[in-house]
């Protein structure tokens, strides 16, 4: 059975970039490349979700993957005393940690933490041997961006991306918006500049939310489906 790294070996998706300014990370030695699978939980939801850890541990082991839980009060203490909300600190959590204790290149696969493995014979290579930083997926019943789940490269580019992702904490709107599951739409608008920092029509529309989750009213919802729909370009 062929490991993650087997397939690594063999895509032509790491070649040697030679270009000094080239935008996507080098991958010098493919031998150097690993595949993380990460959980943000703290001990309550260790325990809470014991079962589901233990299948994403066997899947991880079973195709050669490096099985991680973070959360643990004090492991990430930066990130805990600067952001409040759970959503955002994940991302500065996660961030932080892959700096910390993956190599440059390395592949993390970030998962809520009540995700189990459905199909444990289908290995992630799809995914892992993709060049970008971060990759993203689209809901299949709506235009709505994830936030859950994702696949990030430990680059300083893709770091970057994740500390700014949750700085939107101290930006969130009045109203319901769905914390980092919100704000990713704008970030990512605004990432691949198709809107200014300031004064873009999404972000109005993003900061002009103002009804709670118990009245979500039509304009509301139709506020950010313009915006949700440019992320589909991304």
């Amino acid at each position: 059975t062929e490991t993650a790294l087997d397939i690594l070996k063999k895509s032509p998706q790491f070649e040697v970039n030679k270009n000094p300014n080239a935008t996507q990370l080098e991958v010098s030695n493919v031998e150097d490349i690993h595949v993380h699978m990460v959980a943000i939980a703290d001990k309550f939801f260790q325990a809470r979700y014991a079962v589901m850890f233990d299948s994403m541990s066997q899947y991880a082991s079973k195709h050669g993957y490096h099985w991680h839980i973070i959360g643990d009060s004090g492991i990430e203490p930066l990130c805990e005393q600067k952001y409040q909300i759970f959503f955002f600190r994940k991302h500065c959590m996660v961030a932080s940690w892959m700096h910390r204790e993956t190599n440059v290149g390395d592949k993390v696969f970030v998962f809520d933490s009540d995700v189990v493995p459905y199909r444990t014979n289908v290995p992630l290579h799809n995914w892992s041997y993709l060049r970008e930083d971060i990759i993203l997926y689209e809901r299949t019943w709506n235009t709505e961006i994830a936030a859950g789940n994702y696949l990030v490269t430990n680059s300083e580019a893709a770091r970057s991306f994740l500390v700014r992702w949750a700085q939107y904490e101290k930006e969130i709107p009045p109203g319901f918006s769905s914390a980092d599951n919100g704000a990713i739409h704008l970030h990512l608008i605004r990432s691949v500049n198709l809107e200014p920092e300031k004064n873009g029509t999404c972000g109005q529309k993003y900061y002009s939310l103002t009804e709670p989750v118990t009245n979500l009213g039509e304009l509301n919802v139709q506020g950010m489906i313009f915006c949700n729909e440019l992320c589909q370009i991304c």
